[in-house]
């Protein structure tokens, strides 16, 4: 068993099987596992390790210490910055114009096109209107509870 792991073969071919498995699947344990097994064919090529437990340590500690490095850097990237309401979604539509065109808008919904993007809105309820024709400018005022922008008449 100790001569199939001191091939350095193996763990190149481990490095593909895990950068992989990395990149079909979504997380960052085969990324890590991968570099573990990176690491372990340089200790095995170069001859730092040829025991079956030196081999299972250089890969331990290969792969925790790639973890360690590479942890916050890669959350960062995955995640990416952090942003508020009124920088993302709806709510950077208010004050928007745009035009019906369905059918009709009513209280109940229809779809406007506001920058070339056809989206859900519904007519505020306040409004003396229940229902405006396709064509009818309209302003966003808000957001409702099914993320639908809420439109007045424009002016």
């Amino acid at each position: 068993m100790t001569e199939i792991l001191t091939n350095p073969l193996l763990w190149g071919a481990l490095v593909v099987v895990f950068a992989l498995i990395e990149l079909g699947t979504a997380g960052f344990v085969a990324g890590f596992l991968a570099a573990g097994s990176f690491i372990t064919m340089f200790l095995v090529h170069y001859g730092l390790t040829t025991t079956f437990p030196g081999i299972a340590l250089g890969f331990t500690l290969g792969t925790l210490a790639s973890a360690a490095l590479l942890w916050f850097p890669l959350k960062k990237f995955y995640i990416g910055r952090k942003t508020t309401d009124e920088e993302e979604g709806l709510v950077g539509f208010i004050g928007d114009t745009g035009t019906v065109v369905s059918e009709s808008l009513t209280v109940q919904g229809g779809t406007i096109r506001i920058h070339d993007v056809r989206m859900s809105a519904v007519l505020a309820k306040d409004l003396s209107v229940t229902t405006v024709p396709s064509g009818t400018r309209v302003k966003v005022t808000g957001r409702d509870h099914e993320q639908r922008l809420v439109v007045v008449l424009a002016d």
